[in-house]
């Protein structure tokens, strides 16, 4: 797994440097913050390549978290697939709500 995250960090760097741009760099919380709690929701970022501390944008003492979702991309007949975009944020929403006590 580790080889894996560093090639694919390296392919992104050169890619970059190739470009011209970096890639953005990721600010976590504000320093001076304790640490997170073990049990508390943890992200995997792909731009540092492991799991960060969920914090919501209103900052960290917040309970409110808020997020859009796009409709489907109409272009043929319906199919379970469009159905799994809407089950997977309901379970999502679910478990910060139910499991973390966020406000979505």
């Amino acid at each position: 797994r580790n080889h894996v995250g560093r090639r694919r960090r390296t392919a992104q760097a050169h890619m970059a440097n190739a470009q011209g741009t970096l890639p953005p760099r990721w600010h976590g919380p504000a320093e001076g913050s304790e640490e997170p709690q073990e049990d508390c929701l943890k992200l995997h970022n792909s731009l540092v390549d492991g799991k960060v501390p969920f914090v919501p944008a209103k900052g960290k003492g917040s309970r409110c978290v808020s997020w859009y979702i796009c409709g489907p991309t109409v272009y043929d007949s319906a199919h379970v697939g469009h159905a799994r975009n809407y089950v997977t944020f309901d379970i999502v929403r679910r478990i910060l709500e139910d499991y973390f006590g966020y406000n979505v």
